[in-house]
């Protein structure tokens, strides 16, 4: 069961036609997990998942998944095993019934975080993508309010924009 928080702490929602973009920052993996409405999104999350148990990661990516998840990137220390985990919560312990679906995955552990989050919310749509997956994009990062004030301010600096 999750907590119902504050959710997202920064918004920016450019109107019809542009992106959605919403930034949450968790303090830790521990931490309560806000309650995310409004359908499907890709999502960029910032994290040092290096120390991280499976049971706090897979918690991370269950909440991602069941809130709408379409699209999920992960960047930082220890991204690929986070990528990893991801990837098994999509197929479930008893695939095919099990299955979420097609949720497409990403990591990337080197690279700044401002050009790494300029690339992803600049990102082409992806041929798996449903209409409307890209419409609002998720920007989570943990443990490092750093990276949640370069979120915000690269989000505000890309204004919403995305490709046709």
């Amino acid at each position: 069961m999750m907590d119902a928080v504050p959710s997202p702490q920064f918004t920016e929602d450019r109107g019809p036609g542009r992106q959605r973009v919403d930034v949450v920052h968790l303090g830790a993996l521990e931490d309560a997990l806000p309650v995310i409405v409004g359908g499907p999104f890709i999502c960029f999350c910032a994290i040092d998942s290096t120390g991280a148990s499976v049971r706090q990661s897979s918690r991370l990516c269950v909440w991602l998944l069941d809130s709408g998840c379409a699209y999920f990137h992960a960047w930082g220390p220890g991204s690929e095993r986070l990528h990893d985990l991801m990837d098994e919560e999509v197929v479930g312990g008893n695939p095919p019934e099990t299955d979420r679906g097609n949720v497409v995955t990403a990591w990337d552990e080197s690279g700044s975080l401002d050009v790494a989050l300029e690339r992803f919310l600049g990102c082409e749509p992806n041929a798996s993508f449903a209409p409307g997956d890209r419409d609002r994009a998720m920007i989570v990062t943990v443990g490092h309010d750093e990276w949640s004030a370069v979120a915000e301010r690269t989000s505000r600096a890309n204004n919403g924009r995305r490709h046709p």
